[in-house]
């Protein structure tokens, strides 16, 4: 026992490898606290999450080399330091697993972060799909997309709806994270060449929209072709947490940032605000009071105008989005308003 201890006290591998950890770590704190101090300037970190996250591991990789090119290396040597290197590596596999750095790391793409019913790319007409908590482009919105895609009056309307992950056990991320990668995927879909953009949103989802809508008028982006925003059971003035959590599931961070007291709600909202009514859209909001989660003053908060559907009880959170057909009062309430936006006040012919 003694000549082990003695042999992996004297073993350079020991050194090193402490060495990279050390100095991984160090990167890894200064990319936490810089993260974090951006954010509460508003502003965008771009790629520098993801160097910063691969940055420490890279280094360690280099030393980990380094050692086992030294003059003092030999195979004891390298078997040990193999294994002090893959323990760490599994260790921070579970790390990443348990969401300790969540707040960093950049949002993991889905396969389809943006799934089209319909591209076709001499449309100049826009519809937007944004999902809530635990939602998805197509559990959220079920026939909603494909109705609008048999509507008439949008023949010339593209529509796609926006994934992003979620989870009730696993990490989450910031709204305003969220909101930047949806920001990065509405640029890669050329969001700025359309005339006219409608966003449609769920519950949590209706809060992305809005920090999206912010953080592209904060960043100089084109705001002025989103022309309306509806939110469906959106909660802006937060939701009693004991309801949440009964709901919908645990989540740190969501939960924190839709707390009634929270300042993410404070600071949305002034934002919001500030945002010049000749550049803002205008919001639709849709509420009920057979909710079950989102109060009905939470949901209207505000909004500039909008419909109460509580005459329809067996209507909760997640059945408010889900229209049946045409004449479904999910359905018509809605489309009416952004058929105003997009074709002007003429007489639909919905069915063809």
């Amino acid at each position: 026992m003694q000549s082990f201890l003695k042999f992996y006290f004297d073993s350079p591998t020991r050194y090193w490898t402490i060495l990279g950890i050390a100095i991984g770590f160090s990167i890894f704190g200064i990319v936490l606290i810089i993260d974090y101090r951006w954010k509460l300037k508003k502003q965008k970190l771009g790629g520098f999450k993801e160097i910063g996250v691969t940055l420490p591991w890279l280094i360690i990789a280099i030393t980990y080399l380094c050692c086992l090119c030294g003059k003092k290396s030999n195979r004891y040597v390298q078997f040990i330091g193999k294994v002090m290197f893959n323990i760490f590596g599994i260790f921070s596999i579970i790390i990443v697993a348990l969401g300790i750095y969540g707040k960093t790391v950049p949002i993991i793409e889905s396969k389809n972060p943006i799934e089209f019913v319909r591209n076709d790319d001499k449309n100049k007409n826009l519809i937007i799909f944004i999902h809530g908590f635990l939602g998805n482009s197509q559990e959220t919105w079920r026939k909603f997309p494909k109705l609008i895609e048999e509507d008439h009056s949008f023949d010339h309307t593209n529509i796609f709806s926006v994934n992003y992950p979620t989870s009730i056990l696993g990490p989450n991320l910031y709204i305003y994270d969220i909101a930047s990668s949806l920001d990065d995927e509405l640029n890669r879909a050329k969001i700025e060449d359309y005339d006219n953009v409608v966003i449609i949103a769920h519950s949590i989802g209706g809060l992305v929209a809005r920090k999206l809508i912010i953080q592209r008028k904060n960043h100089k982006e084109k705001i002025t072709n989103i022309h309306l925003l509806v939110e469906i059971a959106t909660p802006h003035r937060g939701v009693d947490p004991s309801a949440y959590f009964k709901g919908l599931g645990w989540s740190d961070k969501i939960m924190e940032e839709i707390n009634p007291e929270s300042s993410f709600l404070l600071d949305l909202c002034d934002d919001w605000r500030g945002i010049d009514q000749d550049q803002r859209p205008k919001s639709l909001c849709i509420v009920s009071g057979n909710d079950g989660l989102v109060s009905v003053d939470s949901a209207k908060f505000e909004c500039d105008s909008f419909e109460d559907l509580s005459e329809y009880d067996h209507w909760g959170h997640t059945e408010l989005v889900k229209p049946e057909n045409f004449e479904d009062k999910r359905y018509k309430i809605p489309m009416d308003e952004v058929a105003s936006i997009l074709t002007g006040p003429t007489e639909r012919i919905r069915e063809k």
